[in-house]
């Protein structure tokens, strides 16, 4: 079991990371954010996630979809709140954005 003074520095490291200038960093801390933020505190965390979504990097996009996608399946109804965001980046130039977006679009939609 980790610490939890050990956990709230990886988070907060990962937050930094989140939201600094080098995108191959932004993406990697999305990822490994959404694998291990619990789903209570993923609203914290919305803002970030909502502009990475429309971010001009498709690698951040594309990791900001996935890390929905999965946070989706932990139960995160904040996520459902993504909807704008996510038929914005079916628009993006990016064949991979628009896949992961259509496919987190349709999980989104699935149970309205």
């Amino acid at each position: 079991p980790a610490d939890p003074e050990e956990a709230m520095m990886v988070v907060n490291c990962l937050a930094k990371d989140m939201t600094g200038r080098t995108d191959l960093y932004r993406a990697n801390a999305i990822r490994v954010l959404a694998k291990t933020l619990h789903p209570s505190m993923i609203g914290s965390f919305e803002r970030f996630m909502k502009q990475a979504i429309i971010d001009k990097d498709p690698y951040v996009v594309s990791a900001a979809l996935l890390a929905g996608n999965h946070m989706l399946k932990s139960g995160a109804d904040s996520i459902k709140r993504w909807t704008s965001e996510v038929q914005e980046a079916l628009n993006n130039h990016s064949p991979m954005v628009q896949l992961h977006a259509l496919t987190l679009l349709f999980k989104l939609k699935q149970y309205d």
